[in-house]
């Protein structure tokens, strides 16, 4: 017996199985498992059955045959994970050839394509009802309702032993003890699951909710189908009040999912959409009441500013005002019209004393009292010695009375010689 190397047998059985034409193009059916997507595109993975496990691997360059759903990509490399996932204990055929990995020393199935099995027709006519409601209108975004921020009475159309209403009653009560749960328990899967959702929406639709959530956790299309049923996409599309579906995992996609008011990731993100936070609510109010205050202070503090300007300027032309200004006014020209009547007053006071005293020069009363005297001839008063002859009567007349005289004697007298003797007035 000829002794061999790890490698030398390897090398042989590789040669047996990758030359036998009935491993060069098989069909493999089973279940995918231990599915890892690698940065370098090629995906490894598991196929079993509930007696074996076959390693397997399908390359980057075939990605393009793996055949899944319309909404997952295979070539879009920012899918990988949503690819993943969705391979992951998949029912599957897969088509390629037996190899023999000789650095591990096991056979494996290099995949040329991948495809679901069993479903087929399933995704079929999922497509096309998908594109029949749509030219419909059923997925319009102008027939959708929004929905509400505050909700107090959610219903909820799942089944009551199921994960998705633990999930949402625990993200409620964690959120808002305040709101109120409205659970209708519903078939989601098998025989009677349509009719059961669609009786679910109609009840819970005539409870004058503020919002229904529509789910259930995930599975396979099999298993979620029930919400791709024309009957349900109707109810929800007729239902008045907003609904929220949530039907499986991130990746699952159903037509309830396109026809209602919004899509949630999973049952768990539909309850953080429909129940809002309390506490969170709480602090909005708090800090819309800062806010709210601030701009009360602000608006007062500038009506303040507004007021005391119109008071100003109201003030400023109030009948009141307006008279004291006239007032001032007055009270000023009286005190100029008086200042200026002192002035002419005491100029009229000083000019009469001084017309006085020049009166006081000219009295005749005076100048008889000084020993000055006036004489008349026929009642005429004498003025010059040359108007009298002698043995004229003339008056003379004194302060204290009157003498009747004879001129007995005439002397003339030279005036240019007595200059001296005259007083000159001038104003």
């Amino acid at each position: 017996m000829k002794t061999c190397t790890v490698s030398e047998i390897t090398n042989y059985i590789k040669g047996i199985i990758e030359t036998e034409p009935g491993l060069m193009n098989v069909s493999i059916k089973g279940e995918l498992t231990n599915v890892k997507v690698h940065s370098s595109g090629h995906i490894y993975f598991s196929i079993k059955d509930d007696k074996s496990v076959m390693a397997g691997i399908i390359f980057a360059g075939n990605r393009r045959n793996i055949k899944l759903t319309e909404d997952i990509n295979p070539l879009d490399r920012t899918k990988d994970r949503e690819l993943n996932n969705k391979l992951e204990n998949a029912k599957v055929v897969i088509t390629g050839q037996i190899k023999v990995y000789e650095a591990r020393g096991v056979y494996q199935i290099y995949a040329d394509s991948i495809k679901l099995d069993g479903v087929g027709d399933l995704y079929q006519r999922f497509e096309e009802l998908k594109k029949e409601l749509a030219e419909m209108g059923m997925f319009a975004n102008e027939y959708k309702k929004p929905i509400p921020k505050y909700a107090f009475k959610v219903g909820i159309v799942t089944a009551k032993t199921g994960a998705a209403i633990c999930d949402i009653c625990s993200v409620a009560a964690g959120r808002n003890p305040y709101v109120d749960l409205y659970l209708y328990n519903a078939l989601v899967q098998g025989d009677g699951a349509k009719e059961s959702i669609v009786k679910g929406i109609e009840t819970l639709d005539n409870m004058d909710l503020d919002v229904i959530i529509v789910g259930r956790g995930g599975g396979s299309i099999e298993d979620l189908w029930a919400f791709n049923e024309e009957c349900v996409a109707r109810a929800i599309f007729s239902c008045k009040t907003p609904v929220i579906s949530a039907v499986g995992h991130e990746i699952d996609y159903t037509i309830s999912d396109f026809v209602a008011d919004a899509r949630a990731e999973t049952p768990t993100a539909a309850a953080v959409l429909a129940v809002f936070d309390y506490n969170a609510f709480l602090q909005d109010l708090d800090r819309y009441s800062d806010l709210l205050k601030e701009k009360l202070q602000k608006r007062v503090e500038s009506a303040t500013v507004k007021y005391d300007n119109l008071n100003l300027k109201l003030n400023s032309k109030a009948p009141r005002v307006l008279l004291n200004k006239k007032i001032n006014e007055a009270q000023k020209i009286e005190k100029e019209l008086l200042d200026k009547l002192n002035f002419i007053y005491n100029n009229k006071v000083v000019r009469y004393n001084l017309l006085l005293e020049r009166l006081k020069n000219k009295n005749v009363l005076d100048k008889f009292k000084q020993g000055y005297l006036k004489a008349f001839t026929l009642d005429k008063p004498l003025l010059s010695a040359e108007n009298v002859t002698k043995g004229d009567e003339i008056k003379i007349e004194l302060a204290d009375g009157v003498l009747n005289a004879e001129v007995k004697e005439i002397k003339l007298r030279d005036l240019k010689a007595s200059k001296e003797n005259i007083d000159i007035y001038r104003k």
